[in-house]
């Protein structure tokens, strides 16, 4: 089930922001990252700079983090159940959320290795869309610790699939 804004009123912190969403009758804390509202969202990084950039882009946040509640992806400790970070947001192409986008749907998926720069990040695609479903950051020193990252990931989606 979707999740809905529940409260107006945020709290910006020195993580990011945090916002209520609900599904139903249960409130969801969920938070977006700082980095990301910097990054993405052209925050200043101070307090006021990540209050705005949340506001003007909230309906895209919103939904990565409902996308990302539906998808299972739940934080396990941290000040938030839902975490949005930039692996949750759209591809430089795209202005959708991606985070758990399809992931319910009979199809084939496909694991890709990128080197940027020096070292490694993983993407993971569905057949026929150019759009990655998920993906790292390149943080992995060698192809194969992406790899066996990825093939992680890729495991854990399969197993939601059955």
């Amino acid at each position: 089930m979707p999740l809905m804004r529940s409260e107006d009123e945020v709290l910006t912190s020195l993580n990011g922001v945090r916002f209520l969403m609900a599904d139903g009758g249960i409130e969801v804390l969920c938070r977006i990252s700082r980095e990301l509202l910097r990054d993405k969202f052209g925050s200043n990084g101070d307090r006021d700079g990540n209050d705005a950039a949340f506001r003007l882009n909230r309906r895209s946040i919103e939904q990565a983090a409902s996308d990302k509640y539906d998808a299972g992806e739940l934080s396990q400790h941290g000040d938030a159940r839902i975490v949005v970070i930039a692996a949750d947001m759209a591809s430089a192409l795209g202005g959708e959320p991606i985070a758990g986008r399809g992931m319910d749907r009979e199809s084939e998926l496909t694991l890709k290795i990128l080197l940027n720069s020096t070292k490694y990040a993983w993407r993971l695609y569905r057949n026929g869309v150019t759009d990655p479903i998920k993906c790292s950051v390149p943080i992995f020193l060698t192809e194969a610790a992406a790899t066996a990252a990825g093939l992680q990931v890729l495991a854990r989606v399969n197993m939601r699939k059955k």
